[in-house]
Order: C-alpha cells, then sequence, then structure tokens
C-alpha cells in the first residue's frame, strides 16, 4: 500500500480497526480516504442525519450518493461499538 503523506517503509503494514482480520485490510490509506471532500460531507452530514435535520443543511432532499455514505458511516459506527463492547466483555468489563 502506498501513502502519499509519509516516507515509504519497507515493512510496514497499513492500520486497521483491531477487530478486523489481515482479509478486511484497507489498500489504500486511511489518511487519503478521511480527507476526500465526498467523506468530508458524509460526515459533516452525520450529526444532522442522526437529527433529522440533513434537509436543512443541505437546503434541500439528499441525494442516493449521501445518503448511502451516512449509512455506510453508521453501519461502520456501529461496528466498531460492537467490536469495543465484546473486547471489554472478554476482558471481563462492561
Amino acid at each position: 500500500m502506498g501513502c502519499a503523506y509519509l516516507p515509504t517503509v519497507s515493512d510496514a503494514a497499513p492500520w486497521s480497526p483491531a477487530h478486523l482480520d489481515a482479509s478486511e485490510a484497507p489498500d489504500v490509506c486511511p489518511g487519503y480516504t478521511t480527507t476526500l471532500p465526498m467523506v468530508l460531507e458524509v460526515v459533516a452530514a452525520y450529526p444532522h442525519w442522526e437529527h433529522g435535520t440533513v434537509r436543512d443543511l443541505i437546503g434541500g432532499t439528499p441525494g442516493r450518493a449521501l445518503l448511502e455514505g451516512l449509512a455506510a458511516l453508521r453501519a461502520g459506527i456501529r461496528e466498531r461499538d460492537a467490536a469495543e463492547l465484546e473486547a471489554r466483555s472478554n476482558k471481563g468489563g462492561a
């Protein structure tokens, strides 16, 4: 995996959440993907979407791409939260 933000390190592995196995590891730098305009748009719209005010934010009906991005972000957040809860439960916490 190449990352335009960092120098090449021959034995480096890309970061990925601890609950993902190697087959699910990203093949694109997270630093790159998190700064894409469409990702920033989804992240900015997410709190409004949670509270039912996304139409006010964008001044109309959200398009399919934005809605799919919001759904994917919510799914990722829930997956992360579930993995964190499972990790705490396995350690005897929670």
